[in-house]
Parts: structure tokens; sequence; C-alpha cells
């Protein structure tokens, strides 16, 4: 029996620039950021420098993992990952990526989650997923709670 799943493509779309404490996107916004349909998982690139999780996860891939579910990751540390990751290619999976944010999320360095994904987004080769954009969001709703 097989099972259907939700395809998630992201499209790139062009924020508005961060100011204050306004939002990376609307909510009416949305819409165009996020397209579900069923079938499957699989982000949805055309660039062969994009490694979709498809493949054997790299040394950096699983460094980064393992720092991140290891609890032991520091602030500059991640700043390093996210710099690393962004410079190597093929890129990381956008999974890698995601333990990174989440980490720092978890970490409650909200602002940093936010400017991270912020650079992310200008970068065309890299996809986020719904588990990036949900992060994101958890993040902004956490700096809207603290003003």
């Amino acid at each position: 029996m097989a099972m259907k799943m939700k395809r998630i493509a992201i499209i790139s779309p062009s924020f508005p620039p961060c100011t204050g404490n306004s939002f990376l996107f609307s909510v009416s916004q949305l819409p165009r950021i996020c397209f579900f349909s069923y079938y499957s998982i699989s982000a949805v690139t055309g660039n062969e420098n994009v490694n979709m999780g498809m493949s054997k996860p790299t040394h950096l891939e699983n460094l980064v993992i393992h720092k991140c579910k290891s609890g032991s990751l520091k602030l500059d540390e991640a700043l390093g990952f996210f710099n690393s990751m962004v410079s190597v290619r093929p890129l990381p999976s956008i999974w890698a990526f995601n333990h990174l944010l989440g980490a720092l999320s978890k970490m409650k360095h909200y602002s940093t989650v936010v400017s991270l994904s912020r650079q992310m987004m200008t970068c065309s080769e890299i996809q986020p997923d719904i588990f990036t954009i949900t992060t994101l969001m958890n993040c902004l709703c956490n700096l809207k709670k603290g003003t």
C-alpha cells in the first residue's frame, strides 16, 4: 500500500526589507511562498549545486546535525557552521540548515534565526521547506512576544 505524502515547493519570493518589528513577510504572502500538493515530500529545484538530501550526507552535514542534536552547540560555532554551509558547493541539504536553525531557536537566539533565514532566502539555490518556514515563524512570534 503506497502512502501519499505532501509535496512542498517553495517559490523564491522577493521579501521586503525587515525594519524594526516588522515581519519578513505578511500572512497574505504565505500562499505565494508555500504551495502544497500531494504525492511526495521532495523539494523542487533545477540546480545540481544543491544536495536535496537524496545522496549520502557530507561530512559537514553530519557534523552540523550531530552537534545540533548533542545540545552542545554554541552560538559562535553555529555561525561558523552557517558560513561554511553557504560557502560550499554543492550546498548542504535543507535538513542541515533546519537542524542549525532549530538548535538556535531552542537556545532562544530568535533574532539570529531570523537573520540567518533572511540570508538563506537571498540565495536562489536554497529552497526552504515547511520546517524552515515554521521555525522562522515561531522565532518571529517569540520576538513579537518579547516586545
